[in-house]
């Protein structure tokens, strides 16, 4: 199953791996990172993650962060010229 959560926290494993704390609406869950955010691969306190349980429970992933206060700027499409 793919949710939303909330980021909280981060931590590196023993093999580098980070380790990341969200809020989601199964409670506090902690999973690992798939996909690096930016060039230090640590998320804003609060960014909304998108969790997701594997074929086996007892490994949880992160697969992205959303920056949700980022905004597109409209341009004109060519089609609409």
């Amino acid at each position: 199953m793919i949710t939303l959560g909330k980021f909280f926290d981060s931590t590196l494993n023993s093999i580098g791996q980070r380790l990341v704390k969200a809020f989601t609406i199964n409670g506090a869950s902690t999973a690992e990172q798939i996909s690096p955010f930016g060039d230090d691969s640590v998320p804003l306190k609060g960014m909304d993650v998108i969790y997701a349980e594997t074929e086996s429970d007892e490994q949880p992933i992160i697969i992205g962060c959303l920056n949700i206060n980022l905004l597109a700027a409209l341009e004109k499409s060519a089609c609409l010229q």
